[in-house]
C-alpha cells in the first residue's frame, strides 16, 4: 500500500470532484425534493462531505509536543528544530500558557482565551499584547516572592509550611491571563511544513488549570511527544517523579511507542562516548523503556551551528539525529497511520455508496419495467376499445338498421356505448360526441327520401326507372354511411389518443417525481454509474 498522503490526498480529492460533478449533473433533471434521486443524491452528497472533510487532514500538519522540566533546554531545542532563533529563552518559566508554532506565509499571532474565543494580530501587536501578560505574570510573581521573603524573616517554619504558604499566596496573589494559547504563524518551512510544535510550559511548574486542560487535549492528540532531559540531571529526583506523574496524568505507558527522550547539554559531558552511553544506559534503566528512542542532542550547538552555518557544530550537535528520529518514529509512522486511517474511511464511503447506489437501480430498473408494461397496458386496452368501438359501428351505423329506427336515436345509443366502454375501461369521464356530424342531418333526409320512394312509387316512372332511382339513393345513403362510420371512428380514435397521451403522461409524471425524466433516463444512467465507477476503486480492491 502507497503511503504517501500527498499522493492520497490528490486521489480522493479528484474521487470527491467528480463525484461533485455528477450530482450537480443529476440536480438538473430533479423535479421533487422528495423523488428517490433526490434522496440518493443527499445520501451520496453526505458521504461525500464527510470525506472531503476528513482527507483535509491530510494537508494538516502533525501535533509534536514538547514536554519536560523547565530550564532544560526547551527553547532552544525548538529553536534547533526550525532553525531560526524564533524563541526567546524566559528568565521565569512560562506556566500560563501553551506556544504553539505553526507555517504560514502571513507572519501572524493568534491568541486563544479560555471561554475558547480567539483572535488574529499582526505580528508585532500580538508580541506587545503577550508582553504585557507577562510583565503582570512576572510582578505577580515576584510579589509572592516578596511575601515569602518576609514571612521567612519573621517566622522559624519549616519546609512543610513554606510550601502551604506558598500555595497561599499563589491563590491570592499569581495573576491568572485569560490567554491560554499562542500560535506563532511563521514562514519557515522544514520541520513546519509536517509538524506544528507545541512548546508546553516546564512540568515542574504550578500551572493555570486552562492552560493544564489545554496541554491534556493537546497532548491525547500527539503524533509526536519530546520528553526533554538535562544530561547533567537524568538521574534527578525531580525528573523521575515527573515523569511518573506524566504517565499517570497522560497515560504515556499506553502510547510510549510516540516518545523520544532527548537528552539535552551534552555539550557539557566531558568523556564524551563513554558517558554518554553511561547516560543513555541510566535513562533506559530509570524509566524503564518507556521511550520509543533515545537522542543525545546539544540544542545550544545546533543552534549556534545553525545561525553560523557551521557544519561543524550542527554536527557535534547530533541534532541530524533527532530529525531522523522525528522523521522515522513520528512522521513516517503517523502518516502511515493516518494515511490507513483515511483508506478506511474511503472503503466505507466506498460500500455505502455503492449501497446506495445498487438499491437505488434496483428499485429504478423495476419501475421502469412497470412502466413499460403500464404503457403497454394501456395501448392494448386502447386497441381492444377501438375493436369494440368498431363492432358496434358496423351495427348501428348500417343501411339496416337505419332504415328500420330512428338515426338520432340509433346514433345517441351507439355514444352511450361507446362511451359507457371508455370510462368503465379507463376510469374516466371522457365523452365521444357523434350526434353533432353534419353527415346525420343529410343522410336523415335521404333515409326519408328513400323510404318515400319505396313506399309510393312514381307512378309516370316505369319499373326500370323507379328501380334505378331506388338504387341511386341506396347509394346515396350507403356513401354516407361510410363516411358518418369513419367519422365516428376518427372521432373515436382521436378520444382514445388523448386518452392515451394523459394516461402515459400521469404514470411518466408519477416516475418522473420519484426518479427523473423517462426521456433522459440514459444520460440520468450514466452520471449514476460515472459516481460508482469514482468510488468503487477505493473499496476492497484498492487494499
Amino acid at each position: 500500500m502507497d503511503f504517501d498522503r500527498n499522493n492520497l490526498y490528490k486521489k480522493a480529492s479528484y474521487t470527491v470532484e467528480e463525484v461533485n460533478k455528477n450530482l450537480n449533473k443529476l440536480k438538473l433533471n430533479v423535479f421533487d425534493e422528495k423523488s428517490e434521486i433526490n434522496i440518493l443524491i443527499l445520501k451520496v452528497k453526505n458521504e461525500i462531505d464527510i470525506i472531503k472533510k476528513s482527507i483535509e487532514d491530510l494537508k494538516k500538519p502533525f501535533l509534536l509536543f514538547i514536554m519536560g522540566p523547565g530550564k532544560y533546554g526547551k527553547t532552544s531545542l525548538i529553536n534547533s528544530l526550525i532553525k531560526e532563533h524564533f524563541l526567546e529563552v524566559r528568565d521565569i518559566p512560562n506556566t500560563w500558557k501553551l506556544d504553539s508554532l505553526v507555517y504560514g506565509e502571513n507572519k501572524r499571532i493568534e491568541i486563544i482565551y479560555d471561554n475558547k474565543i480567539s483572535r488574529v494580530y499582526d505580528y508585532e501587536e500580538g508580541k506587545d499584547i503577550i508582553k504585557n501578560e507577562e510583565i503582570k505574570f512576572k510582578n505577580s510573581k515576584n510579589k509572592i516572592r516578596y511575601e515569602l521573603e518576609k514571612y521567612k524573616n519573621k517566622e522559624k517554619i519549616n519546609k512543610e509550611e513554606l510550601k502551604n504558604y506558598k500555595k497561599i499566596l499563589e491563590d491570592m496573589y499569581i495573576y491568572k491571563s485569560n490567554i491560554c494559547e499562542v500560535r506563532y504563524f511563521i514562514d519557515k518551512k522544514g520541520i513546519l511544513n509536517d509538524f506544528v510544535i507545541v512548546d508546553t510550559p516546564g512540568l515542574n511548574q504550578s500551572l493555570l488549570e486552562n492552560t493544564n486542560s489545554r496541554m491534556l487535549d493537546y497532548y491525547n492528540h500527539a503524533d509526536g511527544v519530546i520528553w526533554i532531559l538535562d544530561s547533567q540531571n537524568v538521574i534527578s529526583k525531580s525528573s523521575y517523579e515527573l515523569l511518573e506523574e506524566l504517565k499517570h496524568n497522560y497515560s504515556i505507558e499506553k502510547n510510549k511507542d510516540n516518545i523520544i527522550c532527548v537528552v539535552n547539554k551534552i555539550d557539557t559531558i566531558k568523556n564524551k562516548t563513554k558517558d554518554k552511553q553511561k547516560i543513555i544506559e541510566k535513562v533506559d534503566l530509570l524509566y524503564e523503556q518507556n521511550f520509543k528512542d533515545i537522542v543525545m542532542i546539544s540544542a545550544r550547538n545546533a543552534i549556534n551551528g545553525i545561525l553560523n552555518n557551521d557544519t561543524n557544530l550542527i554536527d557535534i550537535s547530533n541534532i541530524k539525529s533527532l530529525e531522523n528520529s522525528i522523521e522515522i518514529n513520528f512522521k513516517k509512522k503517523s502518516e502511515k497511520i493516518q494515511v490507513k486511517s483515511k483508506q478506511q474511511s474511503l472503503k466505507l464511503m466506498s460500500k455505502k455508496i455503492i449501497e446506495y447506489i445498487n438499491e437505488y437501480k434496483r428499485d429504478l430498473y423495476f419501475e421502469i419495467y412497470k412502466l413499460n408494461k403500464n404503457k403497454k397496458n394501456i395501448k392494448e386496452k386502447l386497441e381492444l376499445v377501438k375493436i369494440y368501438t368498431l363492432e358496434y359501428v358496423k351495427i348501428y351505423i348500417s343501411f339496416e338498421n337505419l332504415i328500420k329506427n330512428d338515426i338520432n336515436v340509433e346514433i345517441r345509443q351507439l355514444e352511450n356505448i361507446i362511451n359507457k366502454k371508455i370510462n368503465q375501461d379507463f376510469e374516466i369521464n371522457f365523452n365521444v360526441s357523434i350526434c353533432r356530424f353534419k353527415e346525420i342531418i343529410k343522410l336523415k333526409a335521404l333515409i326519408e327520401e328513400y323510404k318515400k320512394i319505396n313506399e309510393k312509387k312514381d307512378l309516370y316512372l316505369n319499373i326500370l326507372q323507379n328501380k334505378s332511382l331506388t338504387n341511386n339513393y341506396k347509394f346515396n345513403i350507403n356513401r354516407f354511411i361510410e363516411s358518418l362510420k369513419n367519422e365516428t371512428i376518427s372521432e373515436v380514435s382521436k378520444v382514445l389518443e388523448i386518452i392515451e397521451k394523459n394516461k402515459i403522461y400521469d404514470i411518466e409524471k408519477s416516475f418522473r417525481n420519484r426518479y427523473t425524466d423517462i426521456e433522459v433516463i440514459k444520460e440520468h444512467m450514466k452520471f449514476i454509474n460515472n459516481i460508482y465507477d469514482n468510488v468503487v476503486i477505493w473499496g476492497d480492491k484498492n487494499e
